[in-house]
């Protein structure tokens, strides 16, 4: 895939997935999630 196409961001402060309470839940929070950004429309503007 395109290094164009992946986009990658740090949410685990903001969006944790457990509580920070105990060393299991902030094992869950240290994650990488990724998702492939949509290919633009033949024709489209990129910025």
């Amino acid at each position: 895939m395109p290094s164009s196409r992946v986009f990658a961001a740090a949410f685990g402060a903001e969006q944790p997935v457990a509580p920070n309470a105990n060393e299991e839940g902030r094992a869950l929070n240290r994650r990488v999630e990724m998702a492939p950004v949509p290919r633009a429309a033949p024709g489209a503007r990129r910025e």
